[in-house]
């Protein structure tokens, strides 16, 4: 156990290394993105079409975060096995593993833009619920298990079809719209099905509830969550350990 968790954070090192190697400004880049995808919304839904929901950067943000770090996640995992080949050669190197790495590094920027939203929330002079410390570490687990188990989907399943990279990078795009990043969801709508069922609409929500409004998640629709996302991730993992060999045998 120790070495595997020594294992794992030095591939995670491994991965920061380089990922910001020879930037002056270094691990600074991982916060560029959700920032200024933050002031083009606050400036498009504020100025341009104004949309009237209370501390509305601070309610973009809380969603930015988590769905960057879905998003980058599942972009890179398509690619994961491809790109490490040399590491899968390996005897008794757990392939699997790669792709825990890459959900644990675009995790730990998330965790870097915490800081950041908390800050903000006390400008605006709101309080930090104690409800942070006990229920945001379950909030991270169960994305993630989903990121997880769809980053093992997508990864396996791009070394034999090279399409499923963009079809990815174009399933996120759609998925950006119909997950309640920049917006509120329909509580009356007949397409409210369809914010219900999806794992990450649902996390973000009560991501919202815990570190914005500082009360408890919705426990019923967390749970479904969860239970979903603990689906995925089993699937993930069983069509990833089913076609291993033939991973390895392909790259």
């Amino acid at each position: 156990m120790s070495h595997s968790l020594e294992l794992t954070w030095h591939l995670i090192k491994r991965d920061f290394q380089l990922r910001y190697a020879g930037s002056v400004l270094g691990i600074l880049w991982s916060l560029a993105a959700p920032i200024s995808q933050l002031l083009i919304l606050v400036f498009v839904f504020r100025r341009v079409i104004p949309l009237e929901i209370e501390h509305y950067p601070l309610f973009v943000f809380t969603a930015i975060l988590p769905w960057n770090w879905f998003s980058a996640s599942l972009n890179a995992s398509a690619f994961a096995f491809v790109s490490s080949r040399d590491l899968l050669r390996y005897p008794n190197f757990p392939p699997e593993l790669i792709i825990v790495v890459n959900t644990m590094t675009n995790m730990l920027i998330f965790l870097l833009g915490l800081p950041i939203l908390l800050g903000m929330a006390l400008s605006q002079q709101l309080s930090i619920s104690w409800l942070v410390v006990g229920i945001l570490p379950l909030l991270l687990l169960i994305q993630a298990v989903l990121t997880t188990g769809l980053g093992l989907l997508i990864a396996t399943a791009n070394v034999f079809y090279r399409d499923v990279a963009q079809i990815t990078h174009l399933a996120l795009s759609l998925l950006f719209f119909l997950t309640p990043v920049f917006y509120q969801p329909p509580v009356d709508s007949a397409y409210r099905v369809l914010f219900e069922i999806n794992p990450m609409s649902v996390v973000i929500q009560n991501y919202r509830k815990v570190l914005l409004d500082g009360t408890a998640p919705d426990w019923p629709s967390l749970a479904l969550a969860f239970a979903m996302s603990l689906v995925i991730f089993l699937l993930g993992y069983w069509i990833h350990r089913r076609y291993e060999s033939d991973v390895i045998d392909a790259i």
